[in-house]
């Protein structure tokens, strides 16, 4: 017989979300909607400020890990001052 197919997403270890209405004495921004994400209390912090945070939160994850990445390589030595756009020509 096939093999047991692997399911999209795994149940147990999910985070759960519940969508409540935002309420009308909030001040909300023109393009939000009128809906929130609330975790639940049971979830994982670090997915939740994924989730919930958004591009905001990804984007400071990537440029921590890109300091922590160029502070590593001028350590090592293989990080120099040049400027190589000097040998550049302008488009014309």
């Amino acid at each position: 017989m096939g093999k047991k197919k692997q399911p999209f997403i795994d149940r147990k270890n999910a985070s759960k979300y519940h969508i409540l209405y935002r309420s009308q004495r909030d001040v909300a921004e023109d393009g939000e909607s009128g809906v929130v994400l609330w975790p639940s209390p049971d979830n994982n912090s670090e997915t939740d400020q994924k989730v919930l945070l958004g591009k905001n939160a990804a984007t400071q994850l990537r440029d921590e890990t890109l300091s922590d990445w160029k502070a590593q390589l001028s350590q090592a030595g293989l990080v120099d001052d040049f400027d190589y756009e000097k040998h550049m020509k302008p488009i014309t």
